[in-house]
């Protein structure tokens, strides 16, 4: 008998059972959409910067952690310091910096500044097509998968610090920030001096000697910090708190509605 009611009810107002079911199927979608999109582009991008074939980072101290805003405390001289301790294999130094852009949905950028004979070691690139970045001067390589959204081909200008930058080359795998530019010139546009980086890259020689490497390295810099690169995914979700706000507003809304 509940049943038939209710089924009655359904079909005799059809106009508030369709306005019923899009509330709640809007809330739904909300929900949805915006949770996955949020978490699936963060960890779409700690992933690819974790990918940088090293297991340890290393930033000075009172970085924030997300990769991007750190400053360009640390010194250049580090690498070597490091790469005299036991277990180390090689160190990479590494320059990241958001570049406003009016193409993408935060309206910033990742550049990755790079020695790029050391970082394409180190990291496992290789040039698909054009060539690779020199030393210095105005000149970028995209990755393929970045090449490939926006259409861009070789020997386009793109526009970084308010400066144009020529690509010259595309890359395999993914790795760390979509566009590369010399390490050096990057310094020099952000700081005018060549003397920092905002991260050293860590390669170990033996895997399973993760833990006392990062420990080791930890003892002799004790105020810098040592990130696994293996955690870095988790880290990065957990700097962003106000994302959470964010996430349980929209919830919130979508509750409401329907």
């Amino acid at each position: 008998m509940n049943a038939k009611l209710t089924f009655s009810n359904i079909l005799h107002r059809p106009m508030r059972t369709f306005v019923s079911v899009l509330g709640i199927a809007i809330g739904v979608l909300l929900i949805v959409f915006t949770v996955g999109l949020a978490d699936g582009t963060l960890r779409g991008n700690a992933q690819r910067e974790a990918n940088v074939g090293a297991e340890i980072m290393v930033r000075s101290s009172g970085s924030f952690g997300l990769s991007g805003i750190e400053p360009f405390r640390l010194p250049i001289s580090r690498v070597a310091e490091i790469a005299k301790i036991e277990g180390v294999k090689m160190v990479v130094p590494l320059g990241q910096n958001l570049d406003t852009a009016k193409d993408t949905e935060t309206g910033t950028r990742l550049i990755d500044g790079v020695n790029y004979d050391e970082y394409a070691r180190i990291a496992g690139l290789q040039i698909i097509e054009g060539r690779e970045i020199g030393g210095e001067g105005y000149e970028a390589v995209i990755d393929t998968a970045w090449q490939a959204q926006n259409k861009v081909k070789i020997g386009w200008i793109l526009r970084i610090y308010e400066k144009d930058f020529t690509v010259v080359g595309t890359y395999e795998p993914a790795s760390g920030a979509r566009i590369k530019i010399p390490l050096r010139t990057m310094q020099k546009e952000l700081t005018g001096e060549t003397n920092n980086c905002t991260t050293v890259l860590v390669k170990i020689e033996d895997a399973n000697q993760l833990d006392a490497v990062a420990q080791r390295i930890s003892q002799k810099f004790p105020n810098d910090q040592i990130i696994l690169t293996k955690d870095f995914e988790e880290l990065s979700l957990q700097t962003i708190p106000v994302l959470d706000i964010f996430l349980n507003v929209v919830v919130g809304i979508a509750v409401v509605i329907s």
